[in-house]
């Protein structure tokens, strides 16, 4: 594995371990971690966020907005479709379901 994979999967690792963490404040949302991924259960459905390593990417299935594809930028994860953060696009999400409790990493 080169070092540039390697990085991208310590990065992809680090943003969905802080991103469980916080998640799991909340009451109202039941998170699952699943190979490469999480699966994040809300009163709205279901979020699966996943890396892939082929394309060096963080992967999402969203209830609310679609699939979204994210690459890493260096010090972000940046959406290849909307051109937003993935923190911005789950942080919105969540806090509209009730369901945020604090700032997403």
């Amino acid at each position: 594995m080169t070092a540039s994979v390697m990085s991208y999967q310590i990065e992809a690792e680090k943003f969905l371990i802080s991103l469980a963490d916080i998640l799991m404040e909340s009451s109202l949302i039941e998170v699952d971690e699943i190979p490469e991924g999480l699966s994040v259960l809300t009163n709205r459905g279901q979020y699966l966020l996943n890396y892939h390593k082929t394309t060096r990417q963080i992967w999402v299935s969203s209830p609310l907005s679609g699939a979204h594809h994210f690459f890493y930028n260096g010090s972000n994860w940046y959406c290849t479709r909307t051109h937003c953060f993935l923190s911005e696009l789950l942080h919105q999400e969540f806090t509209s379901l009730g369901c945020m409790v604090r700032e997403l990493p």
